[in-house]
């Protein structure tokens, strides 16, 4: 599914061949973004219970203002599964850490260079 609000882009989907639900969004990310992305998590969530994790790009995310960061951090708290970043650059990272440190869940996420570095942490026992 794809959305867009405010000339940002997202979309998240599921991908069969590597068995994870995948999120990219471009622009910036405000709570509206974020709200209806994460409704979407949850319902590919609810369909695919057996994916291996979340694979995000953020390759194309210019910033997440402080109100998407309080959401994405309530998602993540509620989360079981790994998710893997790519395309940070400094900014991001930082944010990520930002989002996920405050849910209290850095266990379950990594930031790597690469969507094959991504995916390949995901599948890792």
């Amino acid at each position: 599914m794809t959305g867009s609000v405010d000339g940002a882009r997202w979309d998240v989907w599921f991908d069969e061949n590597t068995n994870t639900i995948r999120h990219r969004s471009e622009g910036v990310n405000d709570k509206k973004l974020a709200d209806d992305s994460i409704a979407r998590l949850y319902e590919l969530l609810d369909e695919h219970p057996d994916v291996v994790g979340v694979l995000v790009d953020v390759s194309k995310t210019a910033s997440v203002n402080g109100p998407a960061r309080q959401a994405y951090g309530e998602f993540v708290k509620s989360l079981d599964k790994k998710v893997s970043f790519f395309g940070a650059n400094r900014v991001m990272t930082v944010v990520i850490k930002l989002v996920f440190g405050s849910a209290g869940r850095l266990d379950n996420m990594k930031i790597l260079q690469t969507e094959e570095e991504a995916l390949a942490w995901l599948n890792e026992a």
